[in-house]
């Protein structure tokens, strides 16, 4: 079975890393290897991570997802099956009815643009993940996004698990669910444009 170093990059004041961490124990996965791990930003942290890891795949997990054995095991089919490839997960949230649209619009744009986003956990090889220069530790948001868009320029293929994982809703309580909706679709479509520029020279 694929060898697998989980990620998890979380705060030094929060602790909902702390949860996940105690169902990977639970698990007790020869397989998969736990690396909880902080930084100066969620890019840093997850580059810092990445250092650390001795299994050749790298999955990376936010603190605030909640998961069962079933994915793990739909995980490692899908690195079996298809290796070389970056892996992700459908989403779903553990909010009311609103979050469940923004759940819908993140699935559909996934599968349909192939532009997952980080809380759907990606999972690559080291390999890939250093072609690719690693997550971008130069801007204030979306490094998983900029990771995503340099996999398409380098040709590197998507492949989305047969499963979904849950994703906390807290962000979208504490700012608002059509301030942080309006917000991030702003921003990624910022991000995006440039991208999908160099993604057509290349």
């Amino acid at each position: 079975m694929p060898k697998i170093s989980v990620i998890i990059p979380h705060h030094h004041a929060e602790s909902e890393h702390k949860k996940l961490i105690s169902f990977f124990e639970q698990l007790n996965d020869i397989d998969l290897e736990i690396i909880p791990t902080t930084g100066s930003s969620r890019a840093n942290a997850m580059n810092n991570g990445a250092i650390k890891a001795k299994y050749p795949y790298l999955w990376f997990v936010h603190a605030d997802t909640n998961l069962q054995p079933t994915q793990i095991n739909a995980l490692k089919k899908s690195l079996s099956d298809y290796p070389r490839r970056i892996h992700y997960f459908d989403l779903k949230f553990d909010g009311g009815f609103l979050t469940k649209i923004n759940a819908i619009g993140a699935n559909i744009r996934s599968r349909t643009l192939k532009l997952p986003w980080g809380d759907q956990a990606f999972c690559l090889s080291i390999n890939n993940f250093e072609q690719l220069g690693k997550f971008n530790e130069n801007v204030t948001y979306g490094e998983d996004h900029l990771l995503i868009w340099k996999a398409h320029q380098n040709k590197i293929k998507l492949k989305r698990v047969s499963t979904a994982i849950v994703s906390s809703a807290r962000e979208y309580n504490k700012q608002g669910w059509f301030n942080l909706t309006l917000k991030r679709q702003y921003l990624w479509l910022k991000q995006a444009a440039p991208e999908f520029i160099k993604w057509i020279k290349s």
